[in-house]
Protein backbone atom coordinates (compact mmCIF):
# COMPACT_ATOMS: atom_id res chain seq x y z
CA UNK A 1 0.00 0.00 0.00
CA UNK A 2 0.62 3.48 -0.83
CA UNK A 3 1.23 6.02 1.54
CA UNK A 4 -1.86 8.78 1.25
CA UNK A 5 -3.61 6.10 -0.43
CA UNK A 6 -6.68 5.90 2.30
CA UNK A 7 -5.65 2.27 2.77
CA UNK A 8 -5.90 0.94 -0.71
CA UNK A 9 -3.50 -0.82 -2.94
CA UNK A 10 -2.05 1.09 -5.92
CA UNK A 11 -4.45 -0.75 -8.69
CA UNK A 12 -7.31 0.24 -6.51
CA UNK A 13 -6.35 3.86 -5.86
CA UNK A 14 -6.24 3.95 -9.86
CA UNK A 15 -9.24 2.76 -10.26
CA UNK A 16 -10.83 5.08 -8.93
CA UNK A 17 -9.09 8.38 -10.05
CA UNK A 18 -10.38 6.79 -13.87
CA UNK A 19 -13.73 6.36 -13.02
CA UNK A 20 -14.38 10.36 -11.36
CA UNK A 21 -16.65 11.99 -13.67
CA UNK A 22 -15.08 14.58 -15.81
CA UNK A 23 -16.58 17.83 -14.58
CA UNK A 24 -17.34 20.30 -17.48
CA UNK A 25 -18.26 17.96 -19.94
CA UNK A 26 -21.44 16.72 -21.48
CA UNK A 27 -24.55 18.44 -22.64
CA UNK A 28 -24.95 20.33 -19.59
CA UNK A 29 -21.85 21.91 -20.05
CA UNK A 30 -22.74 24.11 -22.55
CA UNK A 31 -26.18 24.73 -21.00
CA UNK A 32 -29.17 25.35 -22.67
CA UNK A 33 -27.66 27.00 -26.12
CA UNK A 34 -25.68 24.39 -27.35
CA UNK A 35 -22.21 24.34 -28.40
CA UNK A 36 -20.41 27.75 -28.88
CA UNK A 37 -21.80 29.88 -31.63
CA UNK A 38 -18.55 30.32 -33.29
CA UNK A 39 -18.54 26.33 -34.34
CA UNK A 40 -21.83 26.98 -36.12
CA UNK A 41 -21.16 30.45 -37.75
CA UNK A 42 -19.15 29.06 -40.98
CA UNK A 43 -21.57 26.30 -41.37
CA UNK A 44 -24.13 26.82 -44.89
CA UNK A 45 -27.58 25.89 -44.07
CA UNK A 46 -29.48 24.51 -46.52
CA UNK A 47 -33.39 25.15 -46.98
CA UNK A 48 -35.62 23.33 -49.33
CA UNK A 49 -39.09 23.68 -49.49
CA UNK A 50 -41.38 20.65 -51.37
CA UNK A 51 -43.37 22.10 -54.12
CA UNK A 52 -46.82 21.57 -54.79
CA UNK A 53 -47.30 18.23 -57.30
CA UNK A 54 -43.58 17.27 -56.45
CA UNK A 55 -42.48 13.84 -55.72
CA UNK A 56 -40.34 12.86 -53.05
CA UNK A 57 -37.70 11.69 -55.44
CA UNK A 58 -37.50 15.33 -57.25
CA UNK A 59 -36.95 16.53 -53.33
CA UNK A 60 -33.88 14.05 -52.10
CA UNK A 61 -32.58 15.05 -55.87
CA UNK A 62 -32.88 18.86 -55.24
CA UNK A 63 -31.41 18.55 -51.95
CA UNK A 64 -28.87 16.45 -52.74
CA UNK A 65 -27.78 19.07 -55.58
CA UNK A 66 -28.13 22.17 -52.75
CA UNK A 67 -26.18 20.29 -50.15
CA UNK A 68 -23.38 19.73 -53.27
CA UNK A 69 -23.25 23.61 -54.29
CA UNK A 70 -23.13 24.99 -51.04
CA UNK A 71 -20.02 22.88 -50.09
CA UNK A 72 -21.64 21.16 -46.73
CA UNK A 73 -20.72 17.63 -48.30
CA UNK A 74 -17.20 18.77 -48.74
CA UNK A 75 -17.03 20.75 -45.27
CA UNK A 76 -18.33 17.54 -43.54
CA UNK A 77 -15.60 15.10 -44.90
CA UNK A 78 -12.83 17.99 -44.69
CA UNK A 79 -14.20 17.71 -40.87
CA UNK A 80 -14.37 14.36 -40.58
CA UNK A 81 -11.24 13.66 -39.09
CA UNK A 82 -8.69 16.23 -36.59
CA UNK A 83 -6.60 18.35 -39.23
CA UNK A 84 -3.19 19.94 -37.92
CA UNK A 85 -2.79 23.86 -37.73
CA UNK A 86 0.31 22.91 -40.15
CA UNK A 87 -1.77 21.13 -42.19
CA UNK A 88 -4.12 23.49 -42.92
CA UNK A 89 -1.80 26.38 -43.42
CA UNK A 90 -0.43 24.31 -46.14
CA UNK A 91 -3.49 23.17 -47.75
CA UNK A 92 -5.10 26.63 -47.84
CA UNK A 93 -1.18 27.69 -49.37
CA UNK A 94 -1.81 25.09 -51.88
CA UNK A 95 -5.25 26.18 -52.55
CA UNK A 96 -3.94 30.03 -53.13
CA UNK A 97 -1.23 28.87 -55.30
CA UNK A 98 -3.39 27.12 -57.42
CA UNK A 99 -5.90 29.80 -58.26
CA UNK A 100 -2.94 32.31 -59.00
CA UNK A 101 -1.39 29.94 -61.30
CA UNK A 102 -5.25 29.37 -63.08
CA UNK A 103 -5.42 33.39 -62.87
CA UNK A 104 -2.47 33.48 -64.22
CA UNK A 105 -2.88 31.09 -67.10
CA UNK A 106 -6.52 33.00 -67.93
CA UNK A 107 -4.63 35.95 -68.50
CA UNK A 108 -2.06 34.78 -71.06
Amino acid sequence: MRPGSGGRSRRQADRVVRSAPVVGMGPAAFGTDGPPKDEWENWPVVKLRVRAGESIQEAVRRFRKLCERSGLRKEMRRKAYYEKPSERRRREELKRLRKARQHQTSRV
